[in-house]
C-alpha cells in the first residue's frame, strides 16, 4: 500500500474546501458501500451492482427515517449509531476501559441494566440494531423480498460503517474527557476529535481513502456467528480512541488551536498533519466497515437460501440436492401484521422480532390502522 505521506500533495490536488458539505457521516458510509459492491462474491455483486443507486441510498441514509419519519437530516445521535462500550468505567484509566469493552454485555437486556447502574441514560444500541437488519436481511433473502433485500443489505453497510469508527463505542464521544479542543460547528464536521476525524478527514481525502479501500479492501471470510462478529469489530475499533484522542489533541496545540476561528485558519494543515499521523488508521477501520458489511451480506444470503437474484424473480441457486420444479418453488409471502398478547407493539409479518412470538401468543391484524386502533404501537425496526 502506497505511504500516506508520499501521496499527500495528490490527495489536495484540485481540491475545494468551499464545496458544500454532506450530511454527517454520508461521505464514510458511502465509501463503505461502494468498497462493499467491489468485494462481494457473484450472484450477490451482480444483483448489487445492477441495483447500484438504491443500494447506496439505503446505505448513505440509512434507517434514520424509517425509525425516526420526523427527521429532516442526519446527525450522530441516533441510537443505533454509537454503543458505549466503557460506560462502566467513565473516568477510569486506558486499562479501566478496555476491561469495561472487555465485560461488555452481548445482550440487550443486560447492557440496559448495565447503563442504568452507572447513570448513563442513553447508551447506544449500534450492535443489536444491525443485527435487527441483519435478521431482516436474512428473511428478506429467504421470502425473496427484493426490495427489502436491497433496504436490509443498505442499513448493515450503513450500521457497519458507524461500528467502524473508534468514536461511536466510547462514552466519550467528543474527547471531553481526554482534553480534546471542541466547539459548537452545526454542519458537524470540525466541532469535536469525533467530528474531525470520522467527517471532516474523510471528506478532504474523499477520493484518497476510496481508492484504497476498493485496491485493498479489507479480509472478507465466512461469518458463522454474526452476533460475535459485530461485537469483535466494536472492540477493535474501541482500541483506537485514546490514540486518536492523542494525535487529534498533540495537532491542535502545535498549531494554536483554541476555537472554530483559529481552526479554520489552520485547517489544511490540520488535516495534512493528521493524514501523516492517523491516515492509515482511519484508513484501516472504513476497511473494517466494509469487510463487516459484505460478511454480513454474504452470511445473510447463505442462511437464508441461497437465492439466483435474477430479475424480476429470484429462485435458489442449484446444488447437488434434486431441483424443485417452479410449481413448488417458495412464494412470495404476503405481508400482514403481528402482535403478541404480551406487548403493546406490533410488527410485519416478515419482521425478525415477529418471528420470536411464541404462536399460542400471536395476534393479526389485517391493517397497520387496525392495530393502532387497538393501542398498539409499531415496531421500530420493521415500521409497518
Amino acid at each position: 500500500m502506497s505511504s500516506w505521506i508520499t501521496l499527500f500533495s495528490l490527495a489536495f490536488c484540485g481540491r475545494s474546501f468551499a464545496e458544500p458539505p454532506a450530511p454527517t457521516h454520508a461521505v464514510s458510509c458511502e465509501i463503505v458501500a461502494e468498497a462493499t459492491l467491489e468485494t462481494l462474491s457473484n450472484p450477490l455483486q451482480d444483483f448489487f451492482i445492477k441495483n447500484k443507486n438504491v443500494y447506496l441510498q439505503n446505505a448513505v441514509n440509512g434507517p434514520a427515517r424509517l425509525l425516526n419519519p420526523g427527521g429532516n437530516k442526519l446527525t450522530s445521535d441516533y441510537p443505533w449509531q454509537f454503543i458505549m462500550l466503557d460506560a462502566a468505567a467513565p473516568n477510569g484509566d486506558a486499562r479501566a476501559k478496555m476491561r469495561a469493552v472487555k465485560l461488555f454485555p452481548h445482550k440487550r437486556s443486560d447492557a440496559r441494566k448495565m447503563f442504568k447502574k452507572y447513570g448513563v441514560s442513553h447508551g447506544g444500541s449500534l450492535p443489536w440494531t444491525l443485527l435487527d437488519f441483519f435478521d431482516n436481511l436474512r428473511e428478506s433473502f429467504r421470502v425473496q423480498d427484493e426490495n427489502n433485500v436491497l433496504k436490509y443489505a443498505g442499513f448493515v453497510t450503513h450500521c457497519s460503517t458507524f461500528a467502524a469508527l473508534p468514536f461511536n463505542t466510547t462514552i466519550d464521544r467528543d474527547g471531553v474527557g481526554n482534553g480534546n479542543p471542541h466547539w459548537e460547528d452545526p454542519l458537524g464536521w470540525t466541532g469535536s476529535v469525533r467530528m474531525r476525524c470520522h467527517n471532516g478527514f474523510v471528506r478532504q481525502y474523499r477520493d484518497r481513502l476510496s481508492f484504497e479501500i476498493r485496491v485493498w479492501p479489507g479480509r472478507i471470510h465466512p461469518v458463522d456467528n454474526p452476533r460475535d462478529a459485530v461485537f469483535e469489530l466494536l472492540r477493535q475499533s474501541h482500541f483506537h480512541v485514546d490514540r486518536l484522542s492523542r494525535i487529534d489533541a498533540d495537532i491542535l496545540k502545535e498549531l494554536q488551536v483554541v476555537d472554530q476561528a483559529s481552526f479554520l485558519r489552520s485547517e489544511n494543515e490540520y488535516y495534512h498533519l493528521l493524514s501523516l499521523r492517523a491516515g492509515d488508521l482511519i484508513e484501516s477501520r472504513l476497511k473494517a466497515g466494509s469487510a463487516l458489511a459484505t460478511n454480513l451480506i454474504t452470511a445473510a444470503w447463505a442462511s437464508g437460501g441461497k437465492p439466483a437474484l435474477d430479475k424480476p424473480k429470484f429462485e435458489p441457486v442449484p446444488d447437488s440436492t434434486p431441483s424443485i420444479d417452479d410449481a413448488n418453488a417458495v412464494p412470495q409471502l404476503p405481508i400482514h401484521f403481528i402482535g403478541s398478547r404480551n406487548s403493546s407493539v406490533f410488527h410485519r409479518s416478515d419482521c425478525s422480532h415477529a418471528a420470536r412470538i411464541k404462536a399460542e401468543n400471536r395476534v393479526s391484524f389485517d391493517t397497520p390502522a387496525k392495530a393502532k386502533s387497538q393501542g398498539r404501537k409499531p415496531c421500530k425496526t420493521c415500521a409497518p
